[in-house]
């Protein structure tokens, strides 16, 4: 084998040794839009809890390279561009971030930082209704590519994009699923409950919870 052959096999083991760990564009994946706006009345509200980060307890940054004060501004971020994510897809009412799972609203959405470290991002999420359904409990992950960071890049898209893709079209096709009467009935129960928890004496016997949470309307 002639030197120039051997520097050709030798570059191009050496690209392919790189591109087992990194990815030049990063897997998507497409946002399921309404084409057609829906009646008011079978739009659902959506409050999203700022995530969990996920902090190891005792953690050692120089150990677990998880970073308290990155990873809190991670929490907050996450939860935002998900709910813009979900808001840009038309299929849902008011989305908002809330302080906590007692928010008064039709789905409530939590989610913890499994990792995060700018290449990789894994999230355990989890969506309940106020019936106390629970409409999915999922991991989502994905890996950036290495164009996600350069300087042309389009800035309008996150690297992180696809699993708040992922999350929004696993929501939606959970909802399409639902029988005809659930929509309405989920909206009955929030709004209940807030009104339960503004006037007790009035309304605190309108509804029932079990003891796996699950809610029924009385009266």
């Amino acid at each position: 084998m002639s030197r120039n052959s051997s520097l050709v096999v030798a570059v191009c083991l050496l690209f392919a040794g790189c591109s087992v760990n990194e990815v030049m564009v990063a897997v998507e994946t497409e946002l399921e839009v309404a084409v057609v706006p829906k009646e008011e009345a079978m739009l659902l509200d959506i409050g999203i809890v700022e995530f969990d980060a996920g902090i190891p307890d005792k953690n050692d940054p120089e150990e677990t390279q998880v970073y308290d004060e990155i990873r809190q501004a991670e929490s907050r971020y996450l939860a935002y561009h998900l709910k813009s994510t979900l808001q840009d897809t038309g299929h849902w009412g008011a989305v908002r971030v809330v302080p906590s799972v007692n928010a008064f609203t039709d789905v409530t959405l939590r989610g913890r930082i499994e990792t995060s470290d700018g290449e990789f991002v894994k999230l355990h999420v989890t969506a309940r209704d106020a019936a106390g359904q629970v409409w999915l409990e999922n991991t989502y992950e994905t890996q950036t590519g290495m164009s996600s960071y350069s300087e042309r890049r389009d800035r309008r898209l996150d690297p992180y994009q696809k699993v708040f893709n992922d999350i929004a079209n696993d929501l939606l096709a959970y909802v399409q699923a639902l029988p005809p009467g659930d929509v309405p009935r989920v909206r009955q129960v929030s709004e209940l409950q807030f009104f339960a928890d503004m006037a007790p004496l009035q309304y605190s016997e309108h509804l029932s919870s079990d003891e796996d949470g699950m809610v029924t309307i009385l009266r």
